[in-house]
């Protein structure tokens, strides 16, 4: 697996999730569970240890989520950890692996907040994705939109100056995979919390799940569907050292459906070579990640 670390500056517009989507593909295909590894310690005592329960029990294994609980019989324990977040000291976060573990967990539990407060809507695009996504929400003590997360903090865009001292010192693309939008096209949601020790393990099987799941990248006939965060994002991706395809590739299973195919479509290729193609179209769904209780 590669395992990255670059600064990127893209440009993309500041509301990434808002007027172009951000972060997920076309029909409902189950993707792979996402066990926890036994191997990486967590620290006790603390949010991520709260989150980490909360996300084994309401997130299926086929990556949905159990909103019907996290609203219901465990919300309790859910506003325990949105608290957590809200009050969080952001000035004890020193490394890249802190922070990125920090706001990616913020986005995701501050995604899911958004979600319920808004009624859990069946299709996050019709509800609006100014209300998920520009809307200020609450975290470490100060008022940021969740496209000010993933962009300014977390893909080093330009932002309010505020968040300077907040962002990454190098950008990271397999951040996308870690950023739950709520859609049914967006990678799954970990069942675990991110924590400075197990962001880069858990980021690299995240990326492998992306990859190698037809949810994402997939054949039909003789067309290539792939996840639209491919042309959305590709700039981020090809800015690695290598093409976008090359990399995407270094998380490929080979006994993933069809991995020849998808490996003559992506070797050597940007993503903008990759859109080239001819019979290729991305695709992503906003109908809400729920599972039926």
């Amino acid at each position: 697996m590669l395992k990255l670390s670059l600064v990127l500056l893209v440009s993309f517009p500041l509301a990434a999730c808002a007027n172009t989507p951000s972060e997920a593909g076309d029909t409902a295909i189950a993707v792979a569970s996402d066990p926890a590894s036994e191997s990486i310690s967590e620290p006790e005592g603390t949010y991520e240890d709260d989150w980490s329960d909360l996300l084994r029990r309401v997130v299926t294994d086929n990556g949905l989520v159990r909103y019907d609980l996290l609203s219901g019989s465990l919300r309790a324990e859910f506003d325990k950890v949105v608290a957590a977040i809200e009050t969080f000291d952001a000035s004890t976060l020193g490394t890249d692996d802190e922070k990125r573990a920090f706001w990616m967990n913020a986005y995701n539990v501050k995604m899911i907040e958004r979600v319920l407060e808004e009624g859990t809507p069946a299709n996050i695009e019709q509800a609006g994705f100014d209300a998920f996504f520009k809307t200020p929400v609450r975290v470490a003590g100060r008022d940021v939109t969740l496209d000010q997360i993933e962009n300014v903090i977390l893909r080093r865009q330009e932002g309010p100056a505020a968040l300077e001292t907040l962002r990454v010192s190098a950008f990271d693309p397999r951040v996308h995979v870690g950023l739950n939008c709520g859609a049914s096209s967006c990678p799954r949601l970990r069942s675990r919390a991110f924590t400075a020790a197990n962001v880069d393990a858990e980021l690299d099987r995240a990326m492998g799940d992306f990859v190698d799941s037809v949810h994402h990248f997939r054949f039909e006939g003789g067309e290539a569907v792939l996840s639209s965060l491919l042309d959305w994002f590709g700039s981020d991706f090809d800015a690695v050292g290598e093409p976008a395809g090359e990399y995407l590739l270094g998380f490929m299973d080979e006994e993933r459906p069809n991995a020849d195919r998808l490996r003559s479509l992506f070797e050597g290729r940007t993503a903008a070579e990759i859109k080239a193609q001819p019979k290729v179209r991305f695709a992503y769904r906003w109908d809400l990640n729920a599972a039926k209780g």
